[in-house]
């Protein structure tokens, strides 16, 4: 049986295998990756970005419904407080005057993009792609394709050996 519910092994690179990923590039690839992660209700259990390519173990809970306040509290994770406060107020009023089917199909406006890992992707590329554009005065795509994703399940330890692979223990000694 399908739950919906899956781990995924995600990277993609930077156009032209440019290394633009510095310190403060990967702190904010980090930012905008949690930011992201958190709207859209992916859980990320490791991750590394290397100078030219992010990789990144996630796991996709099983799509449910979110309710009016969890949807504004994770709105406030991508956008600016104005547009949160002005779309909490419209759907306020839209339940005070009992048009359910209208606050619904606001809410689906957003909801769509939760719980979906290609919806994840899109979100986080194209902010960091406009974002790191617009401090570096450039134009153009960052990223050199379509991110990769393999799902991951099977044995035992699979999750184990992918998350090492990313994020490998810098000293085994004590193993």
């Amino acid at each position: 049986m399908d739950t919906g519910a899956a781990y995924y092994h995600v990277v993609t690179r930077v156009v032209d295998r440019r290394m633009v990923f510095d310190d403060s590039e990967k702190e904010r690839f980090r930012l905008t990756m949690r930011a992201v992660a958190e709207f859209c209700g992916v859980r990320i259990l490791t991750w590394c970005c290397m100078s030219n390519h992010p990789h990144m173990l996630v796991y996709i809970p099983e799509r449910q419904g979110v309710s009016d306040a969890e949807l504004v509290r994770r709105l406030a994770c991508i956008y600016d407080g104005k547009k949160v406060e002005a779309f909490a107020e419209q759907l306020a009023i839209l339940r005070e005057v009992g048009n359910h089917e209208a606050a619904e199909r606001r809410k689906q406006a957003y909801t769509y993009r939760m719980y979906d890992l290609g919806e994840f992707m899109k979100t986080l590329l194209q902010r960091v792609s406009m974002s790191y554009n617009r401090r570096h005065r450039r134009k153009g795509p960052l990223w050199e394709e379509r991110y990769k994703s393999v799902l991951v399940e099977g044995r035992p330890g699979a999750l184990l050996k992918v998350a090492s692979y990313i994020e490998p223990v810098p000293n085994k000694s004590f193993l």
